[in-house]
């Protein structure tokens, strides 16, 4: 691994991820993760974004804890108290590129379904959050990219801008906190990984903090389509990095 390469990309690739964060409430794991794969492991790249992703959402939540919904968040969170486990295993034992060449297809199909101003809000969120939480879970644990299911769940069920990305937040911090806790009881937390990531962490805070003066001068139409954008665009790489792969 290449010191410089990796302050240089990985800086860049952080503070990006910030600011989109910051904006919409989501996509630091989507923009971080695919730079950082070509200089660090997955051992390496996943557990250090949860951990940067931690700091970016709690102050967020924080200083918008009047709007957070636990009938929002707390379904969700239950789904994935299963999914991230199994998502961390999936770091060592499953194949990394057929997995999230999945998850591309998913992505790219449902954003464009949802592009066409097409949605079916579910009569029961609560009940479907609850598999919806699970999905994200799973890729949570095993590629710091959680928000995807979420996102266009929450997307489909026309939820206002400011209620979805302050419980957005919420919920990431939630599944962050439990997602880190198992990474470090494996051993996969260690003092140069918490110097990379205390390295980076100033970019992080400094792009949310753009991310979020952002945020106050997006209208609801914008909101939905960087949303859907973010989310498409995640997919389209990820069929780019691991579809040749197979």
């Amino acid at each position: 691994m290449d010191l410089n390469a990796t302050v240089l990309v990985g800086g860049l690739a952080v503070l990006l991820g910030g600011t989109v964060q910051g904006c919409v409430g989501f996509g630091f794991g989507m923009i971080a993760l695919t730079p950082l794969l070509f200089l660090l492991s997955p051992r390496e790249a996943v557990p250090m974004l949860m951990m940067l992703s931690l700091l970016n959402t709690v102050p967020i939540a924080f200083s918008n804890r009047d709007k957070i919904r636990p009938r929002v968040v707390a379904p969700l969170f239950a789904g994935a108290l299963v999914g991230v486990p199994i998502g961390i295993a999936a770091i060592l034992y499953l194949d990394g590129p057929v997995f999230r060449t999945l998850v591309g297809v998913l992505l790219v199909s449902f954003a464009a379904v949802l592009a066409t101003g097409w949605s079916y809000p579910l009569p029961r969120p609560a009940l479907a959050s609850l598999p919806i939480g699970f999905a994200s879970g799973i890729m949570n644990g095993s590629t710091s990219m959680g928000g995807p299911p979420v996102i266009l769940f929450l997307a489909n069920q026309s939820v206002p801008k400011d209620v979805f990305r302050t419980n957005i937040v919420a919920y990431f911090s939630c599944t962050n906190v439990f997602s880190i806790a198992l990474v470090t009881s494996q051993g996969m937390i260690d003092g140069e990984m918490l110097a990379r990531t205390a390295l980076f962490a100033p970019l992080l805070i400094g792009g949310t903090y753009a991310g979020s003066r952002i945020a106050r001068v997006t209208s609801e139409k914008l909101f939905r389509s960087i949303t859907l954008a973010c989310a498409g665009g995640m997919g389209v790489v990820l069929l780019i990095q691991n579809a040749p792969s197979l």
